[in-house]
C-alpha cells in the first residue's frame, strides 16, 4: 500500500515540474514535433537538469545536407545555420558549430541556449550575410551566444525582441542599414 502512494505522490510532482515549464519552454512541445503529448514528457524527463543535454550540431555549408536523415554530427553536418536551429531541442537548445564560409541567411532564434559558434580548431571568418533583410532575430529566447561570427548586410544585424536575453562576444556586426544591434 505504501508503494502505491509514493508513487503517486512521485507522479503528482512530476507533472507539477512539467507544467511549471511547459509556458516557458516552447509551450510544453520538448520534442519540437508541434504538439504537446507523452513523447514530450519523455524528453523533458531525459534532459531535467542537464544543462548540456541539447548537444552539438555541426553546420558547414560545403559538405552539409539539410535532410532528415542527417543528424548534423561533426561526421555529418548540415548545410544551413536556420536548418541547425530547427533541429536544437526546445527545451535543452543546442551549441551550434558552423565551419567557417558565408551564409546567406536570415536567421530566427525562438528557442532557449542557443550558442552560434565558430566551429572549435578551424580558420577562416565565418560570415552570416543578410541580404539586406534583419540577419538574426532573437525572439523571446534566453540565454542565446553569438560569438566568433561576422553579420552583416542586413537591415539590422542582431535584433533582439519580446523579453530575449542574449549575449554576443567577438563578433563583428556590419554593413547594416538601420542598426548593428537593435534591443
Amino acid at each position: 500500500m505504501k508503494k502505491e502512494a509514493m508513487v503517486v505522490v512521485v507522479f503528482s510532482i512530476f507533472i507539477f515540474v512539467f507544467s511549471n515549464y511547459s509556458s516557458a519552454q516552447c509551450d510544453g512541445d520538448f520534442n519540437c514535433d508541434g504538439g504537446v503529448d507523452g513523447n514530450d514528457l519523455s524528453v523533458f524527463a531525459q534532459s531535467f537538469g542537464d544543462a548540456n543535454c541539447g548537444g552539438d550540431i555541426y553546420v558547414d555549408f560545403t559538405e552539409g545536407q539539410d535532410l532528415p536523415d542527417h543528424g548534423g554530427s561533426s561526421d555529418d553536418p548540415v548545410k544551413t545555420i536556420s536548418y541547425a536551429i530547427g533541429k536544437a531541442s526546445c527545451y535543452c537548445g543546442a551549441i551550434i558549430n558552423i565551419a567557417p564560409g558565408i551564409y546567406n541567411e536570415n536567421l530566427t532564434i525562438a528557442k532557449d541556449k542557443i550558442v552560434l559558434k565558430k566551429e572549435d580548431g578551424s580558420t577562416g571568418d565565418i560570415i552570416i550575410d543578410g541580404g539586406l533583410q534583419d540577419v538574426i532575430t532573437i525572439d523571446g529566447a534566453n540565454k542565446v551566444v553569438v560569438t566568433e561570427v561576422i553579420v552583416q548586410n542586413g537591415n539590422n544585424g542582431i535584433v533582439g525582441k519580446d523579453g530575449s536575453s542574449f549575449e554576443v562576444n567577438n563578433t563583428i556586426v556590419q554593413d547594416c542599414s538601420t542598426k548593428g544591434i537593435l534591443i
